[in-house]
């Protein structure tokens, strides 16, 4: 369930994948224009632990993560 956006058209979501009664569902980033190894990426295991991060929001670690080794365009 997504609760924001990165700006680039990526969603950061609640991932509820493991079932719809999670109190505190793992969060993460849905890139929308990638299809290898899935598009979505965790971020962080707890809605808490999403927000301890952003005050030690380091862009190039994150930036490290969404990378792929080889990341092809999805065609649609």
């Amino acid at each position: 369930m997504p609760f924001t956006d990165t700006g680039s058209g990526d969603l950061i979501c609640f991932d509820y994948r493991h079932g719809a009664h999670e109190i505190n569902p793992p969060i993460v980033i849905w890139r929308h224009e990638f299809v290898d190894k899935g598009p979505v990426v965790p971020v962080a295991a707890s809605f808490r632990q999403f927000l301890g991060g952003l005050e030690k929001y380091d862009p190039e670690e994150l930036l490290k993560s969404l990378e792929a080794p080889s990341r092809e365009r999805d065609p649609g």
